[in-house]
């Protein structure tokens, strides 16, 4: 269901040290997807405990929270 094409570039994905988080930021993104059934990633940004990611599906874009663990 979820396709690498629908990643953003490395650079526009924030939070990428992943010393505190066992997920990297494009794991988070893969996952956001396939909870999702797909979509377009438009952003992943990191917090204390997980991801925000924001897909865009359908025309609506959703806001996922993916915890670091």
């Amino acid at each position: 269901m979820s396709d690498s094409r629908n990643l953003p570039p490395a650079g526009f994905i924030s939070g990428q040290d992943n010393r505190n988080n066992r997920l990297s930021p494009h794991q988070a993104a893969r996952i956001a997807q396939e909870q999702n059934g797909g979509g377009r990633v438009l952003a992943v940004d990191r917090n204390d405990s997980g991801y925000r990611v924001k897909l865009l599906k359908n025309g609506d874009v959703r806001i996922v929270y993916v915890p670091g663990s």
